[in-house]
């Protein structure tokens, strides 16, 4: 909503000027974007955990649960700027997601957690493009 302000001077009443103060003149600054995360896990409870979490911490949280539900979301307008991903998805498997992000350019940090633990994993999470490798308990 614009205001009015009346401005007087010195000069005879009839020089009053009227000025409009437009609302962005007036409003605070623009909200900083909140990050968004996508969170890709089949087992509902470790999904809806990790979501509660993200999301306590201000993260706006997009999930799937399983590979081309991933493949859909990550092919939208949405820029997430944190991927979580598990390897052993129905469907296409966690690192067939994670390909497919990098072969469109994507350099959003993913982070695979997965119950897979052996150093071959690791490796070839790694290998796939992920940023980092975290194994549930």
């Amino acid at each position: 909503m614009a205001r009015t302000r009346i401005c007087l001077s010195s000069r005879p009443l009839h020089t009053i000027r009227i000025v409009r103060i437009s609302p962005a003149m007036n409003s605070p600054p623009p909200p900083i974007p909140l990050p968004h995360v996508l969170i890709v896990e089949d087992e509902a409870k470790t999904r809806a955990s990790v979501a509660e979490g993200f999301g306590l911490e201000g993260w706006v949280v997009h999930t799937a649960d399983n590979g081309e539900s991933a493949v859909a979301l990550l092919n939208t307008a949405t820029t997430f700027d944190l991927l979580v991903l598990d390897w052993m998805l129905p469907g296409l498997d966690g690192t067939a997601v994670l390909r497919h992000a990098r072969a469109r350019g994507t350099q959003t940090p993913v982070l695979m957690l997965t119950v897979r633990d052996s150093v071959q994993d690791r490796v070839a999470g790694l290998e796939a493009g992920a940023d980092d490798y975290l194994t549930k308990p």
